[in-house]
C-alpha cells in the first residue's frame, strides 16, 4: 500500500470524528441557549411579580383574584417546563443542576 492509499481513509475518519464532535457541541450550545433564554424570562416575570416567589403568597394563590391566579399558574408552568427541559436534555444537567435542585428543595418546603 502506498502512503496516499492509507492517508485518504485516515483523513476521512478524522474528518468524520471532528464533524461529530462539532455537531455535539453545537447541539449542547443550542440546548443551553434555549434554557438560558427561558430562565431569563422566568427571572423577568419574577421581578415583575415578586409575589410569585413569596412562599406565603403562593401557598394561598388559589384564593387570589382569578387574573392573579392565572398569571401565577402560567409562571409556575414556565418554571416546571424549564425543569423538565433540563431533566430531558441530560446534556446540560451539569450547568443547570443547581437550578433544578434548588427548585426541588424549595418546592418541598412549601414553595
Amino acid at each position: 500500500m502506498t502512503l496516499s492509499e492509507i492517508a485518504g481513509p485516515v483523513l476521512a475518519s478524522i474528518a468524520v470524528v471532528l464533524s461529530v464532535i462539532v455537531f455535539k457541541r453545537t447541539v449542547d450550545y443550542r440546548a443551553y441557549k434555549d434554557v438560558d433564554s427561558d430562565y431569563r424570562e422566568v427571572l423577568k416575570t419574577g421581578l415583575d411579580h415578586p409575589d410569585f416567589r413569596n412562599p406565603e403568597w403562593t401557598s394561598e394563590y388559589t384564593k387570589k383574584d382569578p387574573k392573579e391566579k392565572l398569571s401565577y399558574e402560567q409562571y409556575a408552568f414556565m418554571v416546571w417546563n424549564i425543569i423538565e427541559t433540563i431533566f430531558d436534555r441530560r446534556t446540560i444537567d451539569k450547568t443547570w443542576s443547581l437550578f433544578y435542585f434548588r427548585n426541588e428543595i424549595t418546592s418541598k418546603k412549601g414553595f
